[in-house]
């Protein structure tokens, strides 16, 4: 790799169905934010894509240790992008610890094919 370190970006998004949106839409629209966050020239980090891979969501000892593992990640970070307008529980959680720690935020919505950046 060329040039400077990759910024670690925290992607904050749904994982579970909520109002019309399946888990595979929003796995999906996860990994999207992913490529956005690269292609703006950070290194992007989802633990909800990753960890449901290994773990079970539904089992609340097997949440627990990947809710913990995510903040983990997050310490790491420099910024946390939040995408869209629906804050599930998990994502406020995550968003909170962020203002806690000084992480900085930045609010994403996706509008006519573009990612545009929102102020809450």
């Amino acid at each position: 790799m060329n040039g400077k370190p990759r910024d670690l970006v925290f992607v904050c998004s749904p994982l579970k169905e909520y109002e019309g949106h399946s888990q595979f839409d929003n796995i999906t629209n996860a990994i999207n934010y992913s490529r956005f966050v690269f292609d703006q020239g950070h290194t992007p980090l989802a633990p909800h894509i990753i960890f449901p891979q290994f773990l079970d969501d539904n089992d609340p000892d097997e949440r627990g240790k990947a809710l913990e593992m995510g903040r983990q990640i997050l310490r790491h970070c420099a910024e946390i992008w939040v995408f869209g307008t629906y804050i599930s529980a998990g994502m406020q959680d995550e968003i909170l610890l962020a203002q806690q720690w000084e992480i900085p935020i930045k609010y994403f919505n996706f509008f006519n094919g573009i990612y545009i950046e929102v102020t809450r």
